[in-house]
């Protein structure tokens, strides 16, 4: 097994980067240097994590923080759960009663801002995000959610979080989390897209089960 990251990342996020680089000084970066948006930033680092040849891929949003140990943390989340797409970052408010070193699969909105793909999965992925029936499924998807308003469908089709939802959903592999959390989102006021987020909004947006970024994760057993 063998795992390749990859932080997708904005050069307007350049302090953030600096500082995921010094947990994580060997991991590659793709810049999204002509802002073409988050989805494509997520496809861009995707196809530059494949190109490691590797089992599984693991892409990390520009702004998150990690435990201590994280990559030893995700090798070992990998190990038991190979044919599974994972995220370290669950961003559900309810109560989980199940002991650290668990998966659980949640049925909502909650997309992840850090999370691995076996190759042959993120390979289908990029596949199914660049063709024309992606974009109709994902918005069909879309429409049938509660609280849907087409105000917002715009949106939603940038969140490259809602694809990788939603698509794996589509294509039957569905995303798994990790409790606890390896990984805290860093800056939940402010979207990708320079959109300021408040209030509610920006509460929901952290991890409420994270380990703890002075935790190692080989605390875990997974």
């Amino acid at each position: 097994m063998s795992v390749s990251p990859c932080i997708v990342a904005v050069p307007e996020r350049i302090s953030h980067v600096d500082r995921m680089l010094r947990k994580l000084p060997d991991v590659p970066v793709y810049w999204d240097h002509d802002h073409a948006g988050p989805v494509a930033g997520m496809c861009g680092a995707i196809a530059k994590a494949l190109g490691q040849h590797t089992t599984h891929v693991l892409i990390l949003e520009d702004d998150i923080h990690v435990c201590d140990d994280f990559l030893a943390g995700v090798e070992a989340a990998i190990a038991a759960k190979p044919q599974s797409p994972i995220s370290y970052c669950w961003l559900g408010r309810e109560s989980r009663e199940q002991p650290p070193g668990t998966f659980i699969r949640d049925p909502g909105w909650w997309g992840t801002q850090a999370y691995s793909l076996p190759a042959v999965v993120a390979m289908n992925f990029l596949d199914w995000v660049r063709s024309p029936s992606g974009l109709r499924q994902v918005k069909a998807v879309i429409h049938s959610q509660p609280g849907y308003h087409a105000v917002n469908e715009a949106r939603w089709l940038q969140a490259s979080d809602v694809w990788l939802r939603f698509g794996l959903e589509i294509m039957d592999i569905p995303l798994i989390h990790t409790l606890p959390s390896l990984v805290q989102h860093g800056e939940p006021t402010r979207t990708t897209l320079g959109r300021e987020i408040a209030g509610d909004e920006a509460e929901i947006r952290i991890a409420p089960w994270f380990i703890g970024e002075n935790v190692s994760a080989l605390t875990v057993d997974w």
